[in-house]
């Protein structure tokens, strides 16, 4: 699972919620190729 962070100059940051993996930049206004949605989170739960 990914989060989505908006920066400064209209790029992205893609944060993963497994510390395995670095967190990376993308920019939306590129041609595709540099990155695709595959999928959303339409349900979250956890033990309390």
């Amino acid at each position: 699972m990914k989060r989505v962070q908006k920066l400064p100059g209209g790029r992205l940051a893609i944060l993963s919620a497994n510390e395995a993996y670095m967190p990376f930049e993308v920019d939306p206004s590129k041609p595709e190729g540099d990155f695709a949605v595959v999928g959303r989170v339409v349900w979250f739960g956890r033990q309390i």
